[in-house]
């Protein structure tokens, strides 16, 4: 009935391995467990080898990207429903997959079960990405459900396999960034509905202010290189918010773009404490995005 996907980059999963086998028991449905490894280091590879084997386990050489191996898993699933997981999750419900065998069941298209984050504060070196998900990610069901395209995330979600096969996560992106929200955008064209309820995973891996911050401006460089590619670049801006943002600021990019050069470097300073507001985080990324847009190589 449903096959598990777990893509797998430089984090042990020993732990959300063990939730998902004891539930996976307790069913009354087939369920498979499916991971592919995307070019994991060593030290990976050989800490998850070992739990992983038990299951249907593949290593790649190198790492893909976030779109194309989500693609891959239909390639190797076995079952009709594709329940894919972020390699980070941890399980915080003992009915989650229960809840989406009975989605599965209803014959559902596709189901979110969104994401919390833990309500103990870490450390400050982690807190841009502590707050950052406590503001924009961990939603319940209901605000979810006011708009449901836009409020897609491929860190915990089923859906039919043959509506992957047809309609496929993006290759041409690269890295970290928009994957999620170039998909969530084709199944609005398409009216394909998204079923949004309350089966949330807990973020177990927070990473540190620079590495959010490392993986902002990677998510910046796709973002300009899909508004610069895309067939329909005013769907982009109504789905997407600091595109809104940037057209309707006008002629004061050009401010933005000349002044970038001494605002982001302060901006990313104070963002790398911990002590940045969500405010200067919006601010850093809209002056980053302007200057990477008018940059002749946005890869550097």
């Amino acid at each position: 009935m449903v096959t598990i996907c777990i893509p797998i980059y430089n984090f042990p999963v020993h732990r959300l391995l063990k939730s998902l086998e004891r539930q996976k028991k307790q069913s009354l449905y087939p369920i498979e467990i499916l991971l592919i490894d995307d070019g994991s280091n060593t030290n990976t590879k050989k800490e998850n080898k070992t739990v992983c084997e038990k299951f249907r386990y593949i290593e790649l050489n190198s790492n893909i990207g976030r779109a194309k191996i989500r693609n891959l898993f239909i390639k190797y699933a076995a079952f009709d429903y594709l329940l894919f997981l972020d390699c980070d999750s941890l399980i915080i419900k003992d009915d989650f997959l229960e809840t989406y065998v009975n989605q599965a069941k209803r014959g559902v298209t596709l189901a979110c079960g969104g994401r919390l984050y833990p309500t103990e504060t870490p450390g400050r070196e982690y807190l841009l990405r502590y707050k950052y998900g406590i503001r924009r990610e961990s939603k319940p069901a209901l605000e979810r459900k006011r708009n449901p395209h836009r409020s897609f995330m491929t860190n915990n979600f089923l859906i039919q396999k043959q509506l992957i096969a047809q309609i496929g996560f993006d290759e041409s992106i690269k890295g970290y960034g928009h994957e999620d929200t170039l998909f969530g955008i084709e199944l609005q064209q398409k009216k394909i509905p998204i079923e949004h309820i309350e089966n949330p995973v807990l973020n177990g891996g927070i990473e540190t202010n620079e590495e959010f911050l490392a993986k902002t401006r990677q998510s910046i460089i796709n973002l300009v290189q899909i508004k610069n590619n895309y067939p329909k670049p005013q769907t982009l801006e109504k789905n997407i918010t600091l595109l809104k943002i940037v057209r309707q600021i006008g002629v004061l990019k050009y401010a933005v773009r000349f002044t970038a050069p001494l605002l982001l470097p302060a901006a990313y300073q104070i963002l790398k404490t911990g002590n940045g507001s969500g405010a200067l985080f919006a601010f850093y990324k809209l002056t980053l995005y302007i200057a990477l847009n008018g940059s002749k190589n946005t890869t550097q």
